[in-house]
């Protein structure tokens, strides 16, 4: 079955939702759909060897602009696309996602002592982390009402593989 025409599947939840791991699945599930998978965060922080220096250098505001031309200049492209958006970035982005009738937002529902367990333990540097435990919490409950506001949510506690294959399916795309 061949895809619809510029569909842009866009993956977003909380960090350490498994969205990065999530898109490299599709990516390799969709390749022969034509679909270009494209992580966010790493257009977000070209210039700096990571989120973390961007952050450091030029502040939360600024990494929060560049995301959100990011998001634009992606999605203007106008072609099959698995994007991969960073965790907050429906915070100013939610107005851009609107604009295109072919994007499919997609959320991956992962409870915050999971997304907790994940990011804490993991090897990646994420400034987020340095706010501790407890102003984690209260912004993923923040962030929970622009989540519920997807297209569709999936239950992101699965294995990355069976995540890409409930959105394929979803999507009409198994």
């Amino acid at each position: 079955m061949e895809s619809p025409p510029n569909l842009q599947i866009v993956l977003t939840g909380f960090s350490g939702s498994g969205k990065t791991t999530v898109l490299k699945c599709l990516q390799h599930n969709l390749r022969s759909k034509n679909f270009e998978a494209v992580d966010l965060d790493d257009l977000s922080v070209t210039g700096f060897s990571s989120i973390a220096e961007l952050v450091e250098e030029k502040g939360w505001d600024f990494f929060r602009a560049k995301e959100k031309s990011s998001l634009e200049q992606v999605l203007k492209q106008n072609k099959n696309l698995v994007l991969a958006l960073g965790g907050g970035s429906l915070d100013k982005g939610r107005e851009i996602l609107d604009q295109f009738p072919q994007v499919r937002l997609i959320h991956l529902q992962v409870s915050f002592e999971q997304c907790w367990e994940r990011i804490s333990q993991s090897q990646a540097s994420r400034p987020l982390v340095a706010r501790g435990r407890d102003e984690l919490k209260k912004l993923y409950e923040e962030r929970q009402k622009q989540y519920l506001r997807a297209h569709f949510s999936v239950d992101g506690t699965q294995s990355p593989e069976q995540v890409a294959l409930a959105i394929q399916g979803l999507l009409g795309l198994a």
